[in-house]
């Protein structure tokens, strides 16, 4: 296994590393990672923990995911004309934007509270209106 190790090439940048750390900071995509990240620390000053600080990220992450999704369905409902799927997925947005302003507040435990029930309530009643065809009894397992 040295051998191995051994035989394969090291990653080298060229020039100093103050340089490519200027290169980064510069990069024209920085802005957008600095905005996601921002929104996935919402609520993290008002952590206890490390612990905490990490279930607060991963619950932002998926509320933002949650919520760019739903916007993704609610462009299609609005291009295609089905008023009614874009009754049903309104207020998934509108969950994921108040669970958002919470944990901005320092509300982390009732916002993850809200977005959970909000969010199995919704999926129910988009399966109840669906029907079978939707196959969403597993979801609830």
């Amino acid at each position: 296994m040295q051998n191995i190790y051994q035989a394969t090439a090291e990653l080298t940048l060229p020039g100093k590393p103050a340089d490519y750390t200027e290169k980064v900071k510069t990069h024209w995509i920085n802005p957008v990672v600095l905005a996601y990240n921002f929104i996935l620390n919402l609520g993290i000053k008002n952590a206890g923990s490390k612990n905490q600080e990490k279930y607060i990220r991963i619950s932002n992450f998926i509320i933002v995911n949650t919520f760019v999704g739903s916007l993704i369905y609610t462009l299609c409902a609005v291009l295609w004309g089905n008023w009614q799927w874009l009754i049903l997925v309104l207020p998934i947005s509108f969950a994921s934007l108040f669970a958002l302003f919470m944990n901005g507040f320092g509300k982390v435990n009732l916002s993850r509270i809200c977005f959970m029930l909000v969010t199995n309530v919704l999926v129910f009643i988009n399966a109840l209106y669906v029907g079978h065809v939707a196959e969403t009894q597993n979801f609830f397992l």
